[in-house]
């Protein structure tokens, strides 16, 4: 069973509100003698905004409505500075179907889960520490049935990348808030191929972005070992 993400979103953020209160007390005490951002490990669940756009084919569009995500992320330090990230989120989305001259033809809910892995990067040695992303890995749409039973469809993967940023706020050495905003990228690739002449040689690969995507989000940040 698939949480909703809308219901997620809310729940997570009033969390991630009232963490922010009862920490604030002891953030102010133990402000500049902590070890912030040196653990081993960070697991970050989190919930934000997903957005998307349209989707042009030949014989139609798809509009893909925006709606709310949840995820969870694990960070393992390779460096100070960089961390190996690994991420997986899931939305899910209402499409419309539409012909080529704009007339809706059916609705469907595609849940698309994000499988990515990369690098993060952190500014700064204090308890506040921005930082910036780049990962790769796949994307999965699996829409369910639509509301015109005479079409179909099928699950879909895809390779996909994003690109990202935001601010590590830590509120001890173990605890604290990660806000972030990323684009998301699914990949297609049409094919590939050598070619030769007078000039020289080369290979090419005919491949292109059929939808930007991205989410805004907050997680809180448990870290783990030393």
């Amino acid at each position: 069973m698939i949480l909703h993400p809308r219901r997620f979103a809310r729940l997570w953020i009033f969390l991630i509100i009232g963490i922010s209160l009862v920490a604030g007390e002891a953030y102010a005490q133990t402000y500049g003698t902590q070890r912030y951002g040196r653990k081993k490990f960070e697991l970050v669940p989190y919930g934000g905004y997903f957005f998307s756009g349209n989707v042009n084919t030949s014989g139609g569009s798809l509009n893909i409505k925006d709606s709310y995500n949840y995820g969870l992320i694990l960070d393992i330090a390779v460096q100070r500075e960089v961390m190996l990230e690994l991420s997986w989120s899931q939305a899910e989305n209402d499409v419309e179907v539409s012909d080529r001259l704009g007339i809706i033809e059916d609705r469907v809910k595609v849940n698309t889960s994000y499988f990515q892995v990369g690098a993060n990067y952190a500014f700064g040695r204090k308890n506040v520490r921005p930082f910036g992303l780049f990962t790769i890995g796949a994307v999965y749409f699996n829409p369910g049935e639509g509301e015109n039973r005479s079409f179909t469809y099928s699950d879909e993967w895809r390779f996909a990348m994003a690109l990202g940023g935001g601010v590590k706020i830590y509120l001890s050495e173990s605890v604290g808030i990660r806000l972030q905003g990323r684009l998301m990228f699914p990949l297609y690739f049409t094919g590939g191929g050598f070619y030769l002449g007078t000039g020289g040689g080369g290979f090419g690969v005919g491949a292109g972005i059929p939808v930007l995507q991205g989410d805004l989000s907050a997680g809180l940040i448990i870290g783990l070992g030393d």
